[in-house]
């Protein structure tokens, strides 16, 4: 589920094993073409196994994704709260690329180089 990622040891520590992006809410995107970079805000309900220390209570987790080294990006937005039914990343042989499916539908598509990792804050 973490492929790709930098740090999914946190987000892995932190959630356990559980889905944290399927019925996640995709918040914010900010996508920086001249730079091939880009962040995405998602909002998570997941339950957590352990929480940090200076968390008491929560309603919504926001995990910000940074992306680097986009080749190719494709989005289909309608205006509309973008709720992820299917969140994958794949490794093909040169590119890792990265899918969010809402409604058996691609909306997102994220075709990034090998040697790019995507950094996870909470």
């Amino acid at each position: 589920m973490y492929l790709g990622f930098d740090n999914g040891f946190i987000i892995k520590d932190i959630f356990g094993d559980e889905d944290v992006f399927t019925g996640a809410e995709i918040d914010n995107i900010n996508y920086r073409p001249l730079s091939g970079r880009m962040t995405m805000d998602v909002l998570t309900k997941c339950d957590l196994n352990n929480p940090p220390k200076k968390w008491s209570s929560w309603d919504y987790i926001c995990l910000k994704l940074e992306l680097f080294a986009i080749k190719e990006f494709k989005i289909k937005i309608h205006c509309e709260p973008l709720f992820v039914d299917v969140f994958s990343i794949n490794k093909e042989l040169d590119k890792y690329v990265l899918e969010i499916i809402e409604k058996d539908k691609v909306v997102f598509y994220v075709n990034l180089e090998l040697h790019v990792f995507i950094i996870l804050y909470l």
